[in-house]
């Protein structure tokens, strides 16, 4: 899907940083992971023609979804709403009071 592209703009990116002096870019694409408290959060990075941005990026998304349906339910996607109801309601004392107090 967007292997070909790399290999394409690898060579006109290596005329760019000999010519302009600028930083040798990753061209291969990769998935980096990153774990918070509560959640794993995957980011792809590919090199793609900013004409296909947008159907590279839902190919992707799509192929992703089917690679986790081909795992006859190993793999799952969870998600969870929590909704607060009947909090208190909550006073904050006034800045300008406080201050007069102190």
């Amino acid at each position: 899907m967007t292997g070909a592209y790399a290999e394409s703009a690898a060579g006109a990116w290596a005329e760019l940083v000999t010519r302009y002096r600028i930083e040798q870019a990753r061209l291969v694409p990769f998935v980096t992971l990153v774990a918070t408290d509560n959640w794993l959060s995957y980011t792809i990075r590919y090199p793609v023609d900013y004409r296909r941005r947008r159907v590279t990026k839902d190919q992707l998304f799509e192929a992703v979804l089917n690679a986790i349906d081909d795992t006859a339910g190993r793999v799952q996607l969870g998600s969870t709403t929590v909704e607060l109801v009947g909090v208190p309601p909550v006073t904050v004392p006034h800045a300008d009071s406080h201050a007069r107090k102190g």
